[in-house]
C-alpha cells in the first residue's frame, strides 16, 4: 500500500464517521416548545417539506458558538447536526429578546436555510439585511398585494406582476423599510416587496421574499458570506394556517424550498464508502 493511500484511509474513515453522525432527513423544522412543526400543520409540513421531516427545539440549537465541540450531543456540534439535512427551516424560533446567535457560525451552515419569520433574521440577530421586524395584519382585500421586484427569480417563476402570495386579512410578518428604503441585503436578491394593496403605509411596505446564493453576502451587520442558499418567505410563526397563502402563494413557497434546498448527504457518503473499499482492496491486494 503506498503511503499517500495510508494517510488517506484514516481521513476517509473520519469523513465517513462524520457524515453517518449528521445524516438526517431532509428538512428540520427548528420550533418553540408547544408548536410542533412549528407554526405548520402537520398536512402543509408534509406536503412541503415530505414525511420524513424532523424537528427540533430552539434551546438545542441556538447557541453562543454552533462550532464548539460536542455542544449539541456528545461528538455532534451543532453546525455538524444541521449539516446532515438538505434544508433548515426557521420556523417559530428566535424570540425577539434572545441575543444567543452565532452569525458566523450560522454563515458558515452549508445547508440551505428558509426563515418565515423576520425575527430571526434582522439587523440585530442574523444579519441578513440591515432593516427590522414588523406584525400586522393585510388588508380586506388584498388582490395584487407583492410588487415582484425581481420577477424572473425562480422563487416567483410563473406568477404575474403584481402578484396576490397572501390571502386576505393574514397576520403578517415581514421584514421593514430602512429609513423609508428598501433595506440593504449585500449582494442578495430582494424578491417581493408589499405594495399599497395590501392595505399598509409606511416601512410596513418592506420585502416578503428574498433570496441569497451560496457565496453571497448579507446585508446586515457583519456581511457575513453564505456557506450555502438562504431564503426569507415572511409568514407568521404564531398565527399560520393552512389557507393563509393563496394558489399562486403555495406555488411560491415551494419554489422557494426547491430554491434553498440542497442534496441530502447520502451521496456523499457513498463516495466515501466506495474509496474506501477501493483504497481497502488495493491494500490487501499489495
Amino acid at each position: 500500500m503506498k503511503p499517500t493511500q495510508k494517510r488517506l484511509l484514516p481521513l476517509l474513515t473520519t469523513a465517513i464517521i462524520g457524515i453517518s453522525a449528521t445524516a438526517q432527513s431532509a428538512v428540520l423544522v427548528i420550533s418553540d416548545a408547544g408548536l410542533n412543526p412549528g407554526p405548520f400543520s402537520t398536512a402543509f409540513a408534509t406536503a412541503q417539506f415530505g414525511a420524513d421531516y424532523q424537528t427540533t427545539s430552539v434551546a438545542s440549537v441556538f447557541k453562543a458558538d454552533i462550532t464548539a465541540a460536542d455542544s449539541f450531543s456528545p461528538g455532534v456540534t451543532v453546525k455538524q447536526y444541521l449539516q446532515g439535512f438538505s434544508l433548515v427551516v426557521f420556523g417559530s424560533a428566535v424570540g425577539s429578546g434572545s441575543t444567543t446567535f452565532d452569525r458566523p457560525g450560522w454563515a458558515g451552515v452549508t445547508t440551505g436555510i428558509l426563515s418565515i419569520s423576520p425575527f430571526q433574521t434582522r439587523n440585530d440577530r442574523a444579519g441578513w439585511y440591515n432593516s427590522g421586524s414588523a406584525e400586522f395584519t393585510l388588508g380586506t382585500p388584498s388582490t395584487n398585494e407583492t410588487t415582484l421586484n425581481t420577477p424572473t427569480h425562480p422563487i416567483v417563476a410563473g406568477l404575474t406582476n403584481p402578484a396576490n402570495i397572501y390571502s386576505d386579512g393574514f397576520g403578517l410578518q415581514s421584514a421593514t423599510l430602512n429609513s423609508g428604503a428598501l433595506p440593504n441585503v449585500g449582494t442578495g436578491t430582494i424578491v417581493g416587496t408589499l405594495n399599497a394593496d395590501s392595505g399598509q403605509i409606511g416601512n410596513n411596505l418592506g420585502p416578503v421574499i428574498m433570496a441569497w446564493n451560496t457565496g453571497q453576502q448579507f446585508g446586515g451587520t457583519g456581511t457575513h458570506t453564505v456557506a450555502g442558499p438562504r431564503t426569507f418567505f415572511a409568514l407568521n410563526q404564531n398565527a399560520f394556517t393552512d389557507t393563509s397563502l393563496t394558489a399562486g402563494g403555495l406555488q411560491a413557497f415551494q419554489q422557494a424550498v426547491q430554491f434553498t434546498s440542497i442534496p441530502e448527504p447520502s451521496a456523499a457518503l457513498l463516495g466515501a464508502v466506495g474509496m474506501l473499499a477501493l483504497l481497502t482492496n488495493r491494500r490487501r491486494s499489495a
